[in-house]
């Protein structure tokens, strides 16, 4: 195991770690044209949630700001970022998070996320919340912590600031601008112009399913199927890997890609089920997949067009919002 010299002194304390008995469960549906930043602080500070875990998956970033991480050519520090990358218009597939507080008290966040280009090529990297404009259709679990603070606090021995667990309690701030603005780029409109209000939920992890899923079942019915054989109206997919005979992925433009196999191989999975007003549960899934050369594609997974290969592994937690939230 290769090791890093980092420029400061060794903290002997390896492990910090706090624990609380139990969480808040949070779902949070972004309007198009709010930041990340925004969407997630407004909607947790209404519920006096400070800190927590975010899982972000689905829809698409109307614009993207990140960096990614790399050894730091001064030598100053074992790791450096990279200038600021922009793109516009791409799929997210995955994403995770840390919430907590920053060095002035308002809301801070710690993401990285996996996404697609239109072309269905995967990339990924550091987010830059209060830049990330998103856009149609991306959601976020999040774990909200009633006891632990995550605050953004200087390490030593890296030399740097970073989130660290505590158990001070110190409240959200509501000053924050809900909607930083972006300069304007030759008089075109910003990107957050048309943002509306996001929709939260509150509640909590049901019943959990677990499925194998045999050959030739494709992989969005398959999970609308479960849902329906265990009641569930809605649920959260995770914990899902398994081989496709061929995979078919929608871009953010509504283009789609086959990658012909097989097998094609599921690196990566997230996504919903939701029940429409008919209550028929539907699914919406997005994912990494490799093709037979071990080349990487995400999208979203377009139903009736990913038979499964060998076999699936899905598993369903149900979702069980509060009354008079669905």
């Amino acid at each position: 195991m290769r090791l890093l010299r980092h420029p400061g002194p060794y903290d002997p304390v390896r492990l910090e770690s706090a624990v609380e008995a139990s969480g808040r469960a949070v779902r949070i549906a972004f309007p198009a044209g709010q930041t990340l930043l925004a969407g997630v602080s407004e909607a947790l500070a209404g519920l006096g949630i400070a800190s927590g875990t975010m899982t972000l998956f689905g829809g698409t970033v109307r614009q993207l700001v990140y960096v990614l991480a790399r050894p730091d050519p001064t030598g100053e520090r074992a790791v450096a970022l990279t200038d600021p990358i922009e793109t516009s218009d791409v799929a997210v597939i995955a994403g995770g998070a840390s919430v907590g507080l920053g060095p002035d008290g308002t809301a801070f966040i710690h993401c990285h996320g996996l996404f697609a280009d239109a072309a269905g090529e995967g990339f990924g990297g550091h987010l830059f919340n209060d830049r990330t404009v998103m856009g149609e259709g991306a959601v976020a679990y999040v774990r909200g912590f009633s006891e632990i603070s995550v605050e953004v606090i200087p390490d030593a021995e890296i030399g740097v600031a970073i989130f660290r667990p505590t158990r001070s309690e110190r409240p959200l701030r509501s000053d924050r601008p809900t909607r930083p603005s972006l300069p304007p780029s030759d008089g075109v409109p910003s990107a957050m112009d048309t943002a509306a209000p996001h929709h939260v939920e509150t509640g909590r992890i049901g019943r959990i399913a677990y499925t194998h899923v045999r050959p030739n079942e494709d992989l969005v019915q398959a999970v609308q199927k479960v849902a329906l054989m265990h009641g569930f109206r809605a649920a959260f997919v995770r914990g899902t890997l398994g081989s496709l005979t061929d995979a078919c992925l929608a871009a953010p433009d509504g283009a789609l890609r086959e990658i012909r196999g097989p097998a094609i191989e599921v690196l990566a999975i997230a996504g919903e089920v939701r029940s429409d007003a008919d209550g028929v549960p539907r699914a919406h899934l997005s994912g990494a997949v490799a093709d037979t050369e071990g080349r990487v594609f995400g999208g979203r997974f377009v139903s009736g067009r990913n038979p499964v290969c060998m076999t699936f592994e899905l598993v369903l937690e149900e979702w069980l919002p509060d009354a008079g939230t669905i």
